[in-house]
Parts: C-alpha cells; structure tokens; sequence
C-alpha cells in the first residue's frame, strides 16, 4: 500500500543519513589524526580525544533534531 511504500522510504532515508553521517565523523577523525601527526609527531597532541568527544555528542545532537525528530511528525 502507499503508507507502507511511504514508512519503507522513511526507514531507508534514516538508514543512509546514519551512515552519511558515520563517514563525515569518520572522515574528520581520520584527518584531525593526519592533521596532528603530521604537525606535533603523534596523534595525541592534537587533542584528538576531545575532538572525538564533542564531535560524537554534536553528532547525536544534529541527528535527533534533523533526522529523527522531523520523521516523527
């Protein structure tokens, strides 16, 4: 039926922008990680624990208020 049609279209969409959006995490971690060796010598002086923290909590944050909340209404 066209709900479901509509509900299957809605699940993929949430799918894609998931791993959209995993691979732009994943992506600037690997280049904050290339950023740093190359300009202190190693990964960890370039604060890349921190980045990786408030990148994954702005993460989560922009996914449920652009994602997942507006599929809900």
């Amino acid at each position: 039926s066209f709900l479901n049609l509509i509900l299957r279209k809605q699940k993929n969409y949430i799918q894609k922008t998931l791993i959209a959006h995993l691979f732009g995490f994943l992506a600037l971690i690997l280049t904050h990680i290339f950023w740093s060796v190359n300009t202190y010598g190693n990964a960890s002086s370039g604060d890349t624990g921190i980045i990786i923290f408030w990148a994954g909590i702005f993460l989560i944050l922009f996914y449920l208020v652009f994602v997942i909340i507006p599929t809900l209404y």
